[in-house]
């Protein structure tokens, strides 16, 4: 079975300035300040109808509140040890 991703390595700032097309994965190194910018950032990979998936790297101390601020949001999360 072959199968091909489309993974953009990018920085905060083209994340806000240019739509990039056939984005199956983002994965976000820092923690954003709130749910709605992670919203935003995810939905890089929801182009046109299409699905992706967002990997989001936290430390221990941003844990609790980002994850209390996606569930307010009813974002659906899975923790990976």
């Amino acid at each position: 079975m072959c199968i091909t991703l489309n993974i953009l390595n990018a920085s905060f700032l083209s994340l806000l300035c240019i739509d990039f097309l056939e984005v199956n994965w983002v994965v976000q190194l820092d923690c954003p300040e709130d749910a709605n910018t992670y919203i935003h950032h995810a939905g890089r990979t929801a182009r046109c109808h299409k699905g992706g998936q967002s990997l989001r790297l936290l430390l221990p101390s941003e844990e609790q509140g980002m994850v209390e601020e996606l569930n307010a949001k009813k974002i659906p999360i899975s923790k990976i040890k």
